[in-house]
Protein backbone atom coordinates (compact mmCIF):
# COMPACT_ATOMS: atom_id res chain seq x y z
CA UNK A 1 0.00 0.00 0.00
CA UNK A 2 1.24 3.38 -0.58
CA UNK A 3 1.44 5.96 2.09
CA UNK A 4 1.85 9.13 1.13
CA UNK A 5 3.34 10.58 -2.51
CA UNK A 6 5.86 13.35 -0.93
CA UNK A 7 8.94 11.76 -1.83
CA UNK A 8 12.90 12.55 -1.16
CA UNK A 9 14.60 14.05 -4.23
CA UNK A 10 18.40 13.11 -5.41
CA UNK A 11 19.67 17.08 -3.78
CA UNK A 12 16.84 16.34 -0.89
CA UNK A 13 18.21 13.10 0.20
CA UNK A 14 20.93 14.94 2.93
CA UNK A 15 22.14 16.97 0.45
CA UNK A 16 24.13 14.71 -1.65
CA UNK A 17 24.19 14.35 -5.43
CA UNK A 18 23.68 10.89 -5.12
CA UNK A 19 20.68 9.76 -3.27
CA UNK A 20 21.66 6.52 -2.91
CA UNK A 21 24.47 7.69 -0.91
CA UNK A 22 22.35 10.51 1.16
CA UNK A 23 19.68 7.74 2.06
CA UNK A 24 23.05 5.13 3.52
CA UNK A 25 24.09 8.34 5.72
CA UNK A 26 19.77 8.27 6.93
CA UNK A 27 20.43 4.64 7.56
CA UNK A 28 19.13 4.97 11.05
CA UNK A 29 15.86 6.44 9.69
CA UNK A 30 14.35 3.38 8.20
CA UNK A 31 10.81 3.27 9.38
CA UNK A 32 10.70 6.73 7.49
CA UNK A 33 12.23 5.21 4.17
CA UNK A 34 9.92 2.86 4.75
CA UNK A 35 6.82 4.88 4.93
CA UNK A 36 7.68 6.36 0.95
CA UNK A 37 6.04 2.62 -0.46
CA UNK A 38 5.76 -0.50 1.16
CA UNK A 39 4.28 -3.76 -1.17
CA UNK A 40 5.11 -7.07 -2.55
CA UNK A 41 5.35 -5.09 -5.70
CA UNK A 42 6.86 -1.56 -7.46
CA UNK A 43 3.85 1.32 -7.10
CA UNK A 44 2.34 1.90 -10.80
CA UNK A 45 2.75 5.38 -10.95
CA UNK A 46 6.46 6.48 -9.48
CA UNK A 47 8.65 9.07 -9.24
CA UNK A 48 12.34 9.74 -9.81
CA UNK A 49 13.91 9.48 -6.15
CA UNK A 50 10.79 7.20 -4.52
CA UNK A 51 12.16 4.33 -2.27
CA UNK A 52 10.41 1.46 -2.28
CA UNK A 53 10.36 -1.32 0.45
CA UNK A 54 9.77 -4.77 -1.52
CA UNK A 55 8.41 -6.95 1.52
CA UNK A 56 8.42 -10.11 -0.55
CA UNK A 57 12.19 -9.60 -0.82
CA UNK A 58 13.11 -7.79 2.25
CA UNK A 59 14.92 -4.72 0.33
CA UNK A 60 15.02 -1.48 -0.57
CA UNK A 61 14.59 0.09 -3.75
CA UNK A 62 14.70 3.76 -5.71
CA UNK A 63 13.41 4.72 -8.90
CA UNK A 64 16.53 6.00 -11.02
CA UNK A 65 14.04 7.64 -14.02
CA UNK A 66 10.51 7.38 -15.37
CA UNK A 67 10.99 7.42 -19.05
CA UNK A 68 10.61 5.98 -21.36
CA UNK A 69 10.29 3.45 -18.20
CA UNK A 70 10.20 2.91 -14.99
CA UNK A 71 13.64 1.31 -13.45
CA UNK A 72 14.37 0.67 -10.01
CA UNK A 73 17.90 -0.27 -8.57
CA UNK A 74 18.53 -2.10 -5.26
CA UNK A 75 19.80 -0.16 -2.62
CA UNK A 76 23.18 -1.90 -1.51
CA UNK A 77 23.23 -1.05 2.45
CA UNK A 78 26.43 -2.96 2.62
CA UNK A 79 28.23 -1.07 -0.20
CA UNK A 80 31.61 -0.16 1.40
CA UNK A 81 32.81 3.29 2.28
CA UNK A 82 35.95 4.01 0.54
CA UNK A 83 39.03 4.92 2.82
CA UNK A 84 39.43 8.12 1.34
CA UNK A 85 35.83 8.93 2.29
CA UNK A 86 36.30 7.83 5.87
CA UNK A 87 35.76 4.37 5.67
CA UNK A 88 37.10 1.17 6.06
CA UNK A 89 37.04 0.29 2.35
CA UNK A 90 35.92 -3.35 3.03
CA UNK A 91 32.92 -5.19 4.49
CA UNK A 92 34.83 -7.39 6.13
CA UNK A 93 37.24 -6.88 9.24
CA UNK A 94 40.12 -8.77 7.69
CA UNK A 95 39.14 -6.65 4.39
CA UNK A 96 39.40 -3.54 6.18
CA UNK A 97 42.61 -4.12 8.35
CA UNK A 98 43.76 -4.77 4.66
CA UNK A 99 43.06 -1.73 3.21
CA UNK A 100 44.01 0.31 5.90
CA UNK A 101 47.53 -1.61 5.94
CA UNK A 102 47.20 -3.10 9.00
CA UNK A 103 49.54 -5.40 9.47
CA UNK A 104 49.25 -9.36 11.56
CA UNK A 105 49.90 -7.46 15.33
CA UNK A 106 46.06 -5.77 14.50
CA UNK A 107 44.92 -8.62 16.03
CA UNK A 108 47.29 -9.84 19.15
CA UNK A 109 46.98 -9.13 22.53
CA UNK A 110 48.97 -7.22 24.67
CA UNK A 111 50.57 -8.97 27.68
CA UNK A 112 52.99 -11.76 28.89
CA UNK A 113 51.48 -15.05 27.60
CA UNK A 114 52.55 -16.61 24.43
CA UNK A 115 51.72 -14.48 21.17
CA UNK A 116 50.99 -11.87 23.06
CA UNK A 117 52.50 -8.58 21.99
CA UNK A 118 55.22 -7.23 24.40
CA UNK A 119 54.78 -5.07 26.95
CA UNK A 120 56.39 -2.24 28.65
CA UNK A 121 56.45 -4.10 32.43
CA UNK A 122 59.41 -5.93 33.69
CA UNK A 123 56.88 -8.77 34.24
CA UNK A 124 57.69 -9.79 30.75
CA UNK A 125 59.84 -12.42 31.06
CA UNK A 126 60.35 -13.10 27.30
CA UNK A 127 62.67 -10.41 26.37
CA UNK A 128 65.88 -8.44 27.48
CA UNK A 129 65.34 -5.01 28.92
CA UNK A 130 67.85 -2.53 28.54
CA UNK A 131 67.81 -1.37 32.35
CA UNK A 132 68.58 -4.60 33.48
CA UNK A 133 71.97 -4.51 31.32
CA UNK A 134 71.48 -8.71 30.68
CA UNK A 135 71.19 -9.68 34.15
CA UNK A 136 67.86 -11.20 33.16
CA UNK A 137 69.45 -13.67 31.27
CA UNK A 138 67.77 -17.38 31.37
CA UNK A 139 71.45 -18.70 30.89
CA UNK A 140 74.85 -16.87 31.16
CA UNK A 141 76.49 -20.05 30.48
CA UNK A 142 74.46 -20.72 27.20
CA UNK A 143 74.81 -17.13 26.42
CA UNK A 144 78.74 -17.61 26.96
CA UNK A 145 78.79 -20.64 24.94
CA UNK A 146 76.52 -18.92 22.03
CA UNK A 147 79.24 -16.28 21.94
CA UNK A 148 82.34 -18.32 21.53
CA UNK A 149 83.20 -17.30 25.17
CA UNK A 150 85.70 -19.89 27.26
CA UNK A 151 86.38 -20.48 30.44
CA UNK A 152 88.56 -17.55 30.87
CA UNK A 153 85.94 -14.73 30.43
CA UNK A 154 84.60 -16.43 33.99
CA UNK A 155 88.64 -15.21 35.50
CA UNK A 156 88.94 -12.66 37.94
CA UNK A 157 92.54 -11.81 37.69
CA UNK A 158 92.81 -10.29 41.11
CA UNK A 159 95.52 -10.77 43.50
CA UNK A 160 95.98 -12.34 47.30
CA UNK A 161 99.00 -11.60 49.64
CA UNK A 162 100.34 -14.48 51.49
CA UNK A 163 102.85 -14.28 54.59
CA UNK A 164 102.66 -18.34 55.21
CA UNK A 165 101.88 -21.52 54.03
CA UNK A 166 98.77 -21.73 51.69
CA UNK A 167 96.98 -24.08 49.83
CA UNK A 168 95.10 -23.05 46.69
CA UNK A 169 91.69 -23.41 46.27
CA UNK A 170 89.08 -23.51 43.11
CA UNK A 171 88.28 -19.59 43.41
CA UNK A 172 91.88 -19.33 42.66
CA UNK A 173 91.85 -19.80 39.23
CA UNK A 174 92.88 -16.92 37.37
CA UNK A 175 94.28 -15.25 40.66
CA UNK A 176 98.18 -14.08 40.88
CA UNK A 177 99.36 -14.79 44.38
CA UNK A 178 101.80 -12.78 45.81
CA UNK A 179 104.30 -14.23 48.75
CA UNK A 180 105.62 -12.56 51.18
CA UNK A 181 108.91 -14.44 52.66
CA UNK A 182 110.27 -11.27 54.71
CA UNK A 183 109.47 -13.58 58.43
CA UNK A 184 109.96 -16.80 56.55
CA UNK A 185 109.82 -19.02 53.74
CA UNK A 186 106.84 -20.89 52.93
CA UNK A 187 105.05 -23.51 50.55
CA UNK A 188 102.18 -22.55 48.61
CA UNK A 189 100.58 -25.82 47.52
CA UNK A 190 98.79 -26.44 44.03
CA UNK A 191 95.51 -28.49 43.67
CA UNK A 192 96.39 -31.48 41.76
CA UNK A 193 95.88 -30.52 38.14
CA UNK A 194 93.23 -33.41 38.29
CA UNK A 195 91.28 -31.48 40.38
CA UNK A 196 91.72 -27.91 39.26
CA UNK A 197 90.86 -29.30 35.39
CA UNK A 198 92.05 -28.50 32.47
CA UNK A 199 92.51 -25.09 32.05
CA UNK A 200 92.84 -23.61 35.55
CA UNK A 201 95.77 -20.75 35.47
CA UNK A 202 97.08 -19.18 38.55
CA UNK A 203 100.31 -16.95 39.12
CA UNK A 204 102.74 -16.94 41.80
CA UNK A 205 105.14 -14.45 42.39
CA UNK A 206 107.67 -13.02 45.42
CA UNK A 207 107.57 -10.03 46.55
CA UNK A 208 109.95 -9.57 48.97
CA UNK A 209 113.97 -8.87 48.92
CA UNK A 210 114.65 -11.48 51.65
CA UNK A 211 116.42 -14.60 50.97
CA UNK A 212 114.07 -16.90 52.09
CA UNK A 213 112.80 -19.48 49.57
CA UNK A 214 108.93 -19.72 48.10
CA UNK A 215 108.30 -23.07 46.93
CA UNK A 216 105.65 -24.03 44.99
CA UNK A 217 104.48 -27.74 45.23
CA UNK A 218 102.04 -29.00 42.70
CA UNK A 219 99.72 -31.16 45.03
CA UNK A 220 100.69 -34.30 43.83
CA UNK A 221 100.71 -33.44 40.23
CA UNK A 222 104.50 -33.00 38.73
CA UNK A 223 104.90 -29.25 37.42
CA UNK A 224 107.17 -29.55 34.56
CA UNK A 225 108.39 -32.96 35.67
CA UNK A 226 109.13 -31.69 39.23
CA UNK A 227 107.17 -32.20 41.97
CA UNK A 228 108.17 -28.97 43.40
CA UNK A 229 109.49 -25.61 42.17
CA UNK A 230 111.10 -22.40 43.97
CA UNK A 231 110.95 -18.69 43.90
CA UNK A 232 113.49 -16.92 45.27
CA UNK A 233 114.67 -13.91 43.64
CA UNK A 234 112.44 -10.49 44.56
CA UNK A 235 109.47 -9.96 41.72
CA UNK A 236 110.57 -13.51 40.35
CA UNK A 237 107.18 -14.83 39.15
CA UNK A 238 105.78 -18.08 37.57
CA UNK A 239 102.45 -18.90 35.72
CA UNK A 240 101.56 -22.43 36.26
CA UNK A 241 98.12 -23.74 33.58
CA UNK A 242 96.94 -27.27 34.38
CA UNK A 243 96.52 -29.39 31.63
CA UNK A 244 94.34 -32.14 33.89
CA UNK A 245 97.01 -34.36 34.47
CA UNK A 246 100.07 -32.02 35.07
CA UNK A 247 100.62 -28.19 35.71
CA UNK A 248 102.63 -26.66 32.68
CA UNK A 249 105.01 -23.57 33.17
CA UNK A 250 103.33 -20.89 30.94
CA UNK A 251 105.88 -18.36 31.49
CA UNK A 252 109.06 -17.84 34.13
CA UNK A 253 110.19 -14.24 34.50
CA UNK A 254 110.43 -11.01 36.51
CA UNK A 255 112.80 -8.23 37.19
CA UNK A 256 115.23 -10.16 39.21
CA UNK A 257 113.83 -13.87 37.64
CA UNK A 258 116.12 -16.29 36.46
CA UNK A 259 116.82 -14.81 33.02
CA UNK A 260 117.32 -11.42 34.08
CA UNK A 261 120.31 -12.08 36.88
CA UNK A 262 122.14 -14.26 34.16
CA UNK A 263 122.42 -11.83 31.84
CA UNK A 264 125.82 -10.93 31.16
CA UNK A 265 127.52 -8.21 28.70
CA UNK A 266 128.68 -9.89 25.59
CA UNK A 267 127.93 -8.08 22.24
CA UNK A 268 128.37 -8.14 18.67
CA UNK A 269 131.97 -6.51 18.10
CA UNK A 270 132.29 -6.47 21.83
CA UNK A 271 134.86 -7.97 24.98
CA UNK A 272 133.70 -11.84 24.64
CA UNK A 273 133.76 -12.52 28.56
CA UNK A 274 131.99 -15.94 28.08
CA UNK A 275 133.50 -19.23 26.27
CA UNK A 276 133.31 -19.45 22.51
CA UNK A 277 131.46 -22.64 21.02
CA UNK A 278 132.80 -21.37 17.72
CA UNK A 279 130.51 -21.90 14.78
CA UNK A 280 127.29 -23.90 15.10
CA UNK A 281 127.78 -25.10 11.42
CA UNK A 282 124.89 -28.06 10.37
CA UNK A 283 125.35 -30.68 12.96
CA UNK A 284 124.88 -30.66 16.31
CA UNK A 285 126.05 -28.28 19.35
CA UNK A 286 125.98 -29.72 23.17
CA UNK A 287 126.97 -27.04 25.75
CA UNK A 288 128.52 -27.78 28.64
CA UNK A 289 128.12 -26.76 32.33
CA UNK A 290 131.68 -26.86 33.15
CA UNK A 291 133.06 -24.39 30.14
CA UNK A 292 131.10 -21.25 31.87
CA UNK A 293 127.92 -20.30 32.53
CA UNK A 294 127.96 -17.68 29.53
CA UNK A 295 128.73 -19.31 26.52
CA UNK A 296 128.23 -17.65 22.84
CA UNK A 297 127.88 -19.84 19.46
CA UNK A 298 127.89 -18.04 16.07
CA UNK A 299 125.31 -19.60 14.12
CA UNK A 300 126.12 -20.05 10.34
CA UNK A 301 123.24 -23.00 9.21
CA UNK A 302 120.48 -24.93 10.85
CA UNK A 303 121.79 -27.05 13.46
CA UNK A 304 120.28 -28.75 16.51
CA UNK A 305 121.04 -27.38 20.24
CA UNK A 306 121.09 -30.87 22.68
CA UNK A 307 120.63 -30.45 26.35
CA UNK A 308 123.80 -30.25 28.57
CA UNK A 309 124.57 -33.28 30.87
CA UNK A 310 124.68 -32.57 34.74
CA UNK A 311 122.52 -29.88 36.97
CA UNK A 312 123.33 -25.95 36.26
CA UNK A 313 122.53 -23.37 33.98
CA UNK A 314 123.96 -21.53 30.49
CA UNK A 315 123.06 -18.16 29.70
CA UNK A 316 123.93 -19.16 26.01
CA UNK A 317 124.04 -16.02 23.27
CA UNK A 318 123.39 -16.99 19.71
CA UNK A 319 124.86 -14.93 16.92
CA UNK A 320 123.32 -14.85 13.56
CA UNK A 321 125.58 -14.93 10.25
CA UNK A 322 124.87 -12.35 7.67
CA UNK A 323 122.29 -15.10 6.11
CA UNK A 324 120.38 -16.04 8.64
CA UNK A 325 117.02 -17.80 7.83
CA UNK A 326 118.21 -20.90 9.60
CA UNK A 327 116.43 -23.46 12.12
CA UNK A 328 116.87 -24.71 15.46
CA UNK A 329 115.51 -28.27 16.59
CA UNK A 330 115.81 -28.91 19.79
CA UNK A 331 117.34 -32.61 21.72
CA UNK A 332 116.90 -33.60 25.46
CA UNK A 333 115.06 -30.80 26.73
CA UNK A 334 111.51 -31.82 28.41
CA UNK A 335 110.20 -28.25 28.64
CA UNK A 336 110.80 -24.90 25.70
CA UNK A 337 109.48 -21.35 25.62
CA UNK A 338 109.71 -18.67 23.56
CA UNK A 339 111.44 -19.49 19.61
CA UNK A 340 114.33 -18.89 18.19
CA UNK A 341 114.54 -15.38 15.94
CA UNK A 342 116.66 -16.40 12.42
CA UNK A 343 116.91 -12.97 11.42
CA UNK A 344 119.95 -12.35 9.74
CA UNK A 345 122.06 -10.44 11.83
CA UNK A 346 120.46 -10.95 15.28
CA UNK A 347 121.96 -11.62 18.68
CA UNK A 348 119.71 -13.70 20.85
CA UNK A 349 119.97 -14.70 24.61
CA UNK A 350 118.79 -17.95 25.25
CA UNK A 351 118.95 -19.38 29.22
CA UNK A 352 119.43 -23.33 29.25
CA UNK A 353 118.12 -24.47 32.94
CA UNK A 354 118.57 -27.49 34.28
CA UNK A 355 118.80 -26.75 37.62
CA UNK A 356 115.11 -29.12 38.42
CA UNK A 357 114.41 -32.34 37.69
CA UNK A 358 113.28 -31.13 34.05
CA UNK A 359 116.11 -29.52 31.90
CA UNK A 360 114.74 -26.41 30.25
CA UNK A 361 115.56 -24.03 27.15
CA UNK A 362 113.75 -20.37 27.26
CA UNK A 363 114.59 -18.44 23.65
CA UNK A 364 114.80 -14.86 25.55
CA UNK A 365 115.11 -11.39 23.93
CA UNK A 366 117.26 -10.11 20.78
CA UNK A 367 119.52 -7.58 21.79
CA UNK A 368 120.78 -6.71 18.81
CA UNK A 369 120.40 -6.98 14.79
CA UNK A 370 121.46 -5.92 12.04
Amino acid sequence: YEMSQSFPTFNEAAGQDDVRTGLLNQRTRTDTLRSSFEGTSFPSSPVVGQVCWRSDTDKFYICTSISPSDNWEQILWGTPIAVADGGTGATTQSGARTALGLGTAAVLNSGTGSGDLPTITNADARYLRQSNNLSDLASASTARTNLGLGNWALKSPVTSTKTGAYSVVAGDDGKCILGNTTSAGFTITLLSAGTAGNGYFIEIKKIDSSSNILTVNGGGSNIDGSSTITLTAQYEAVGLLSNGTTWEIVFRGGANSVMANKTFALTKGGTQSGYDLGNSGTGTVTPAFANSNNQYLDVTGSFTLAAPTGSSWILLELRNDGTGGYSITLSGFDHYSGSYVNTAGAVQQVLIDCTGTAKKVNFGPVLEAA
